[in-house]
């Protein structure tokens, strides 16, 4: 008998209805990709619903026991891949194609999905994921409130987040000690970062490192000149700015350094 794995996240969805639900949300954006990839599938129940859709299905499973079931439950399907996503070249694997990405995901690793996806834009335009209530928070947040942070700003300034629906703990096997919550990001498309993602990263560390301190500090941690960005922020802290300001911020940055060279 199959039994969740606390070292892989394992959290199973019960409820058929529930995963049709999920599974809705892509479909009905199917427009949007070209393939559509599972993210940790687990036992499979939204995979089989997937299955019997007009769309060319794709998984990737880490658990090597999942994986050995899986492939039993679905014989003759060619799109399991055995894998870790976060190691996974979306680019290289599928040639290019837009691939639109669904998962119960691993909690452990969720931030770090989402980190993934973004630095992949340019080949997701679209995600449908579970995340633990409080880090679906987080990537929802809005300026000024205490769950705003790196992940907050990373995320809206590439995708258009809705909440979808929220979860009790009851709709899982095992139950998990949380409350869950499906988000649904679609790419914004006419949007173009005007400077490197490197760029935009260090800044947000610098300002997000101590959150509780004026941005002042993380200017110069920077090495930049205080008269590098308006004077207003310098008495602001991080969760005061607005992610188009970070942007700015981070296009002063890299100014500075190609300055410099």
């Amino acid at each position: 008998m199959l039994r969740a794995k606390k070292s892989y996240g394992q959290h199973f969805l019960k409820h058929v209805h529930v995963a049709q639900r999920i599974v809705d949300a892509a479909l009905q954006r199917s427009a949007q990709y070209d393939v559509l990839l599972e993210v940790g599938p687990g036992k499979g129940i939204m995979t089989e619903l997937l299955l019997h859709g007009p769309i060319e299905v794709y998984a990737v499973e880490l658990d090597p026991e999942m994986v050995a079931y899986l492939r039993g439950r679905f014989r003759g399907w060619r799109g399991l891949i055995h894998g870790d996503f976060l190691r996974l070249d979306i680019a290289a694997q599928w040639h290019g194609r837009q691939v639109g990405i669904i998962g119960n995901f691993p909690y452990q690793i969720s931030s770090q999905i989402v980190f993934k996806v973004v630095e992949q834009r340019a080949y997701v335009p679209l995600v449908v994921g579970m995340f633990q209530r409080e880090m679906a928070m987080r990537i929802v947040a809005s300026p000024g409130s205490k769950e705003y942070g790196i992940l907050s700003v990373w995320s809206s300034l590439f995708y258009d987040i809705e909440v979808y629906m929220h979860l009790a703990p009851g709709a899982f096997a095992p139950p998990p000690k949380v409350h869950s919550t499906v988000l649904v990001m679609e790419r914004k498309e006419d949007y173009r970062l005007p400077c490197a993602d490197a760029s935009l990263k260090k800044v947000l560390r610098a300002a997000f490192q101590h959150r509780r301190k004026v941005l002042r500090k993380a200017v110069q941690a920077l090495g930049m000149p205080l008269d590098a960005v308006p004077s207003r922020w310098l008495t602001l802290r991080a969760e005061q700015l607005h992610p188009e300001e970070f942007v700015q911020w981070a296009v002063a940055y890299e100014m500075l350094g190609q300055k410099t060279h």
